[in-house]
């Protein structure tokens, strides 16, 4: 498929649909009936209708003028989402997969960069805090208040490669009233089994503390193939505790304090060999899945590459601190954090093609952000603020036996990146009901790394250099207006702009000096053009409405946007003086285009029905890979992008005559075909459509004291491929989870 004059007019039909939309909004505050001016009391959650920070201040999901979804902690639990992978089935437009640690694809947007000088295009914060390596949050998703998930460029209040959006997990703070906690219990096939508790402990009138842990553990999904003897158990085997402090000496001030450490266990994620989920017979630019024809079972009878069982042995600490002052004409807010991530992994691809490699890593990050806050100004909200954000980190690849090489190592020690940024956001109510909302952001990106790749011959080795050293900045800003079409409507309208920051591939660019070695041709260096990849930028244009009907009886959700998409960033595998080496690419150009409906009907207390439509048109609009070998991917849907998608969520509650009540749930879940695109050949790979059923059955004693749950996951007990790569001659990916089912139980104190 190509692109021709047509996608100018697309465009130009946006521009004048936000442009009818921002004049519908003007008019509409007249039209509508006379409403009271804002009160500034907090907001109070009702329902689904819940309070979130997406924008750095309080506001209902239904007063916030973004397409995003929050989701309570009680309803994550109840619906035993206790890792990041499940959020998937519960947000539109939303993949999360672990390909190397966590990928992170909002509405087609995404990134497979794995190595350190990468970054991801979706932020993910835990607590307000980017975390730049989001494979540790693979560990700590426990405790969690509530988690937001904001769809769409986040370039103002949040900036730093949210070019997809933002995952925010915040996690439950203490509380200065009670003591009271939870033991939360939960085990299901494959000897799954996973523990999460937590106390919290006021300690005076201003004082309290939280400590909170889980434990979680399985088995692997895959069995031996004949033959093969290796224990490849436990496949998930992870623990964390994280502490909490909440000081609040008087109402103006408060000091949250937290340090977490995680240690995460078992075997590295499933990477096999692919012969039986593709026919590439078919089409080799075009490989069709056809897992069908096979059994679940099947599938998953797969042995380990080399009788070499792989493993993982990594820690996380961290430590955050959080200050709030309101110090008359403005309030003050300072995030502070360090964390630290030691990788230590053993991976094969179970293929038996390629021989194990061992990954030996450390990421070291610090950040710092202060931001303000006006008090007391008629009708306008504003904040402004910097921060500055810093990365250190070394990676240590070895492949013994690779390809003839006798050792093969990779060897990126120090890796650096640094960045800071200023930034300001308002919103002034032209009328009690009209807003205008500006923000702009100012961001600086510098990274430097000096490593070696290294062929080890046993009698010599050859050392190449890998070493380069770039800064980038941009502006990124958004504009906004939105109205209260009556008291319980709201439609608004954005224009939105995003920026991650380019980096470099390895290698050393001709002419300069890395490491005392003089970077020519003959030892892999590579020209400027080729050595360094550029910041991808993302102009988002977005309208929609969100609104109540009875109350609450009926709530609604709907949101249309465009995306201009440029220089996106592709990553791949290419050979680097007779080694294949991660590469990044910049895409020329992508448009992604869609629609987001979602309704949520709540009849009585008894009955909860959600459903949500998506339609999603993201699409490559001019990316030749090569032109001698005529590869041409324009027109080629970006990964993990279906066309539809949809899901009806069901909810029963039976009050018993105890005070308890017994309620069902179920969750259909439907997805059109989407593509992949393969790290290693940019060779793309189609995933058919398919369904996904999940049952749950729970018992809630009287008071909500404690329950019992049984579930089931993925009924159909059909997989999907989620991640694919295409080299040597051998196909990995990585499948979705079969069917799971089992027992969970938990009481409150």
């Amino acid at each position: 498929m190509k692109f021709s004059a047509r996608s100018g007019g697309e465009k130009r039909f946006m521009f004048r649909a936000l442009l009818a939309t921002s004049a519908i909004l003007a008019v509409a505050p007249f039209s509508a009936h006379a409403q009271e001016a804002p009160d500034s009391a907090e907001p109070v959650s009702n329902g689904d209708d819940i309070v979130v920070t997406a924008q750095r201040d309080k506001s209902l999901v239904s007063k916030t003028p973004i397409a995003m979804t929050a989701i309570t902690g009680e309803a994550l639990a109840s619906k035993g989402v206790n890792d990041p992978l499940k959020l998937a089935a519960l947000v539109p437009n939303l993949e999360i997969n672990r390909f190397y640690g966590l990928q992170i694809t909002i509405r087609g947007i995404t990134s497979s960069n794995m190595f350190a000088q990468g970054d991801p295009s979706a932020a993910f914060l835990l607590d307000g805090v980017y975390i730049a390596r989001p494979a540790v949050q693979d560990a700590n998703f426990y405790d969690v208040e509530r988690v937001e998930v904001l769809r769409g460029p986040q370039g103002t209040l949040y900036g730093r490669n949210s070019t997809a959006g933002v995952v925010n997990v915040i996690s439950t703070r203490p509380t200065l009233d009670k003591v009271k906690g939870y033991l939360n219990a939960s085990y299901g096939n494959y000897d799954a089994l996973n523990l999460e508790g937590a106390i919290n402990l006021p300690v005076s009138d201003t004082f309290a503390l939280r400590v909170a842990g889980t434990v979680d553990r399985r088995d692997s999904y895959f069995s031996n193939v004949a033959g093969d003897k290796i224990d490849g158990n436990p496949f998930r085997d992870n623990k964390a505790i994280r502490g909490s402090a909440l000081w609040q000496p008087t109402e103006n001030l408060s000091i949250f304090l937290t340090a977490d450490y995680a240690h995460m266990g078992g075997i590295t994620q499933i990477v096999v060999e692919g012969s039986k989920f593709y026919d590439i017979a078919t089409d080799p630019e075009r490989p069709v899945y056809t897992a069908d024809q096979y059994s679940t079972g099947e599938l998953l009878n797969r042995g380990y590459a080399q009788g070499i069982t792989p493993h993982v042995n990594d820690k996380i600490y961290g430590f955050t601190g959080e200050v709030n002052w309101n110090l008359g004409p403005v309030t003050a807010t300072y995030i502070g954090s360090y964390r630290r991530y030691d990788q230590h992994q053993e991976i094969t691809d179970y293929s038996g093609q390629v021989s194990p490699t061992y990954i030996d890593g450390m990421f070291e990050q610090n950040s710092h952000e202060l931001r303000f806050a006006l008090n007391d100004i008629d009708r306008l909200k504003f904040q402004f603020g910097g921060m500055y954000f810093e990365e250190k980190s070394r990676q240590h690849f070895e492949q013994p036996d690779y390809f003839g090489v006798p050792n093969f190592i990779l060897d990126y020690n120090p890796t650096r990146a640094t960045s800071y940024a200023f930034f300001g956001q308002g919103t002034y109510s032209l009328t009690d009901t009209l807003r205008l909302t500006g923000g702009l952001r100012y961001s600086h990106d510098h990274k430097d790394q000096l490593g070696w790749t290294i062929l080890d011959y046993d009698a010599f080795a050859i050392t190449l250099p890998n070493g380069a050293d770039t800064s980038f900045s941009k502006v990124t800003w958004r504009v906004g207006v939105d109205a209260d079409l009556n008291d319980h409507t709201m439609a608004y309208a954005s224009v939105a702009t995003g920026y991650k920051a380019g980096a470099f591939n390895d290698g050393c660019e001709i002419g300069k000096t890395i490491g005392g070695v003089l970077c020519t041709v003959d030892n892999g260096g590579r020209p400027a053009d080729e050595l360094y990849y550029q910041p991808e930028t993302l102009t988002a244009y977005e309208m929609g409405i969100k609104g109540r009907l009875a109350g609450n009886l009926l709530s609604y959700d709907l949101a249309a946007f465009w995306y201009d998409y440029t220089n996106m960033q592709v990553g791949t595998v290419s050979y680097y003086s007779g080694a294949a080496t991660s590469t990044t690419l910049n895409a020329a150009k992508a448009r992604v285009k869609g629609i987001e409906a979602s309704t949520i009907l709540t009849p009585d207390a008894r009955n909860r029905l959600a459903l949500n439509l998506n339609w999603l048109d993201a699409k490559y609009r001019k990316w030749v890979v090569d032109e001698t070998e005529g590869i041409d991917n324009s027109g080629l849907p970006l990964s993990r992008s279906p066309k539809w998608t949809g899901s009806v969520d069901y909810t029963y509650t039976l009050p018993l005559a105890n005070g308890g009540s017994l309620v069902a749930n179920g969750r259909f879940k439907v997805s059109s075909k989407y593509y992949l695109v393969g790290t290693s050949t940019i060779t793309p790979f189609l995933q058919p459509g398919y369904t996904r059923t999940d049952l749950s059955l729970t018992y809630n004693a009287p008071g909500d004291s404690w329950f019992i749950q049984v579930y089931g996951r993925n009924l159909e007990n059909k997989i999907q491929v989620t991640a694919s790569t295409y080299f040597a001659g051998a196909l990995a990916i990585i499948p979705s989870d079969p069917r799971t089912y089992g027992v969970r139980a938990g009481l409150k104190f």
